[in-house]
């Protein structure tokens, strides 16, 4: 014998039934919506962001590198006149070009190795102990002519470990740092550095 369910009571169920599926389903979709919302967004970086990025990175060091020398010229505005990538010193040294590195107003030449750093700077406006950044006190100072410049040149005896000059309408400084006597560079050394690069000429 069958026991007779009323009607409205099958009706209810299936409809409580259906109703439990979809909204169920509807949960999944959702949930799934929301997580590849996420990853993407995640991913994404607009341009100004990056440029705030370089910007605090130029903040913290605001030279940049390359090893192009036009690289630098479009940069700073400057004509910039490095010299030789390889330069022989006069006690049999071969210093070579590591870098040439750049910020506002200045294009630089650096040469270094574990036991030594040469950099040669050159500035529109900046000249001094402003151009090259060296602020060390030393015992000598005195003018040398070479290769037609006049060249101011500082050190603690013979040796110059730092030296100023003008050229082409721009000012240049050389710095020099060698090991623990740090014996400095000679006028021979500062010739081979100035006259390296033909376009230079005295003002």
């Amino acid at each position: 014998m069958f026991t007779r369910i009323p009607i409205f009571l099958l009706m209810m169920s299936i409809m409580m039934s259906g109703c439990s599926s979809t909204f169920g389903s509807k949960e999944d979709v959702s949930a799934g919506d929301h997580s590849g919302s996420d990853d993407t967004h995640a991913e994404m970086i607009t341009d100004e962001e990056l440029l705030e990025n370089v910007e605090r990175e130029r903040a913290v060091n605001p030279w940049g590198e390359t090893q192009s020398s036009s690289v630098v010229s479009e940069w700073t505005g400057i004509d910039f006149i490095p010299p030789a990538d390889e330069i022989t010193l006069e006690n049999g040294r071969l210093i070579s070009l590591t870098t040439y590195r750049y910020m506002t107003r200045i294009a630089e030449s650096l040469y270094k190795a574990d036991d030594y750093e040469l950099t040669v700077r050159q500035s529109r406006d900046l000249q001094g102990a402003e151009l090259s950044g060296d602020n060390n006190t030393y015992s000598s100072e005195w003018s040398e002519e070479i290769n037609g410049y006049t060249v101011q040149c500082l050190g603690n005896g013979d040796g110059i470990l730092a030296a100023y000059y003008d050229a082409s309408g721009y000012h240049f400084s050389v710095t020099y740092h060698c090991g623990e006597d740090n014996e400095g560079l000679t006028s021979a050394d500062l010739y081979r550095i100035l006259g390296s690069d033909i376009r230079r000429t005295p003002d």
